[in-house]
């Protein structure tokens, strides 16, 4: 028994490809826009309450909370790119996403 080696049928590459370009990307883009507004929105609460302690508390939380987000949201895409590359995972041959 060999170890260090991964062996994956062709069928098995294309198909972690395939689920990585139609479902895991499109997800990761999807939660970088929730995480971008909910920065936006704890900035905004920021400024506009500025006499209000409380708020201002609050608005510097959403933006702690969203930037911990990304940097895992960049984590996780990073790590998926890194398996995807080191797998030399290529899209079934006639793959076209936009069909």
């Amino acid at each position: 028994m060999v170890l260090g080696y991964i062996i994956m049928s062709e069928s098995a590459k294309q198909l972690v490809q395939v689920v990585s370009v139609e479902i895991l990307n499109p997800v990761i883009g999807l939660l970088f826009a929730v995480a971008l507004v909910y920065f936006i929105y704890g900035v905004v609460t920021f400024i506009a309450n500025a006499d209000n302690e409380a708020a201002r508390e609050k608005g510097k939380q959403h933006m702690l909370y969203s930037i911990i987000g990304l940097v895992i949201m960049v984590g996780v895409w990073g790590i998926l790119q890194l398996i995807v590359n080191s797998l030399n995972l290529t899209p079934p041959e006639g793959y076209d996403r936009l069909n």
